[in-house]
């Protein structure tokens, strides 16, 4: 898996508009272009988002020219291509908002049987909820303080797991 080992957990954690949630991206669609079937679970940012943003990056256009449908012939050319080499990828985008510990592990859990993933990322970590309504955690320079996540969400894997988390 490029680097990242089966099992442990690597945060991506930063300030908000660093770059969390592209990097986390970015990682999944690499991974997914070697061949390793990957579940993004975005909380933040709709699957079209994250589509758009993959291929802007991918057609090497800017996201803005793609927005406002404003692409020259060889920059139409560039995304037709990205498009076609990335609908195949095998890369799993579930972007409902606001789930809570047992659902995403539930998600996991499916995903493992219909796609046989390899790599589990999740975006935003601290937008997760518990039953209460409350959020899962509070994410500081400091560190991670987890709240609920490692005792009630038992994944059940032992694939990679790639959280990020808005540091305030």
């Amino acid at each position: 898996l490029g680097g990242i080992e089966p099992g442990l957990v690597y945060a991506l954690g930063g300030r908000p508009g660093m770059g969390k949630s592209a990097l986390g991206h970015g990682i999944a669609l690499n991974l997914a272009r070697a061949g390793h079937p990957v579940l993004e679970l975005s909380l933040e940012m709709s699957a079209t988002q994250l589509g758009r943003r993959s291929l802007a990056a991918a057609a090497r256009v800017p996201i803005r020219v793609i927005q406002r449908g404003q692409a020259d012939q060889e920059q139409t050319e560039r995304i037709v291509l990205a498009r076609r080499e990335s609908g195949n990828l095998p890369i799993y985008i579930d972007d409902a908002g606001g789930q809570t510990p047992m659902q995403v592990a539930a998600k996991v859990r499916l995903a493992r049987r219909k796609y046989g993933i390899k790599v589990i990322m999740l975006d935003h970590l601290n937008l997760m909820r518990v039953a209460t309504g409350t959020h899962l955690l509070s994410c500081t320079a400091g560190g991670f303080h987890l709240r609920v996540y490692q005792t009630q969400v038992p994944l059940g894997t032992d694939k990679p797991v790639v959280p990020s988390c808005r540091l305030n």
